[in-house]
């Protein structure tokens, strides 16, 4: 950073209320002039290897005003211009990005950092397709047979519920029944003639 000037005549004559305007722009050249010159003096500062990538022109907040296109072409020598009034807020905010931003990298522990985040990322793999695949497939299969299951259980249902409804009433047989078993018919009951004449015949104990 570099806050040297010279030319505080100029900026003196500028001041004055009733300078005319031809005169006034003589002096803002004048003005311009050196700050192109402060700017170029400023520029060899810079070394990449020592110091920061650009470097800090402060200059009177009076010039500041007079002079556009300098500051323009400072920006491309790498060089910033600012204000007396700016300074200290612009060196501020550089700390503050200099402080959240700005860290040392160890090489060394970088790659340490990589080699052990694409090993975990194996193991990781490993789990999905192991165990959290396996769970699934297991699940599925489980769900298959389940609704296998449960459709023949309702099959079953829905067969008896069919019978039921075929059936209008209950009928005794006349076919040879056992001994002692009655066939319904509505409400009439009736013994097989071949049951009725066994059971006189049989012997009583």
């Amino acid at each position: 950073m570099d806050s040297k000037w010279v030319s505080s005549l100029a900026l003196e004559q500028l001041a004055e209320p009733g300078l005319d305007a031809g005169r006034r722009a003589q002096l803002s050249a004048q003005v311009e002039r050196e700050v192109e010159r402060r700017v170029r003096e400023v520029s060899q500062y810079i070394d990449p290897a020592t110091t920061s990538p650009f470097a800090l022109a402060v200059i009177p907040d009076a010039a500041y005003e007079v002079c556009r296109g300098a500051i323009v072409n400072a920006h491309k020598r790498h060089v910033m211009v600012v204000g007396y009034a700016m300074a200290l807020p612009y060196l501020l905010t550089l700390y503050q990005l200099h402080m959240q931003f700005a860290r040392t990298v160890d090489m060394e522990k970088l790659q340490s950092a990589l080699i052990d985040i694409e090993r975990q990322v194996d193991v990781l793999e490993g789990i999905l397709e192991n165990k959290v695949q396996r769970s699934l497939t297991v699940l599925q299969n489980a769900y298959t047979e389940g609704k296998q299951a449960s459709a023949k259980i309702r099959a079953s249902t829905q067969a008896v519920q069919l019978m039921d409804a075929a059936e209008p009433g209950e009928r005794v047989s006349t076919e040879s029944t056992g001994p002692g078993q009655i066939a319904r018919e509505g409400s009439t009951r009736d013994l097989s003639t071949e049951t009725l004449r066994l059971a006189l015949l049989d012997p009583v104990p």
